[in-house]
């Protein structure tokens, strides 16, 4: 992930998309962890509900894994999570996911994603205005 500095108190978050064949590997290793917590008669259950069929809501795509949805498929999507600073003390939180093609020959900095996210060529978008860091990003921004 790399942090994209901002005119403003906003934080600015890309995790860029990741090769074709770590995003396989990584799917196949957790897939096949899934099958020795779970045993051969939960895991096919298990994997279907945690990579493809679960949907979370009406408006999800068929066939979206909840950790699909928590880790953009798998690296197989640019995202960016922007932070902002509310009035009341609390913070928005942002997730954008973008095909990789929108973000060729881009230097991705502020301006640049706020053209993409204008364009409104984004694959997903999430919004929650929160004083708690939601589940989905929490880990991004904890100290190394």
């Amino acid at each position: 992930m790399k942090t994209i500095p901002t005119g403003g108190p906003d934080t600015l978050i890309h995790i860029p998309v990741a090769g074709r064949d770590e995003a396989e590997k990584e799917y196949q290793d957790l897939h096949e962890r899934i099958l020795q917590i779970s045993g051969d008669e939960l895991g096919p259950l298990l994997q279907y509900r945690l990579t493809d069929g679960y949907s979370p809501s009406r408006y999800s795509n068929s066939g979206t894994g909840l950790l699909n949805v928590l880790t953009a498929g798998y690296g197989a999507l640019d995202r960016f999570v922007r932070i902002r600073p509310l009035p009341d003390g609390s913070h928005a939180y942002e997730v954008m996911d973008f095909l990789p093609k929108h973000l060729e020959g881009i230097e991705v900095d502020e301006a640049s994603f706020e053209k993409l996210a204008s364009s409104g060529n984004y694959e997903g978008r999430k919004i929650s205005n929160t004083t708690t860091e939601p589940e989905q990003v929490s880990h991004l921004l904890q100290a190394p």
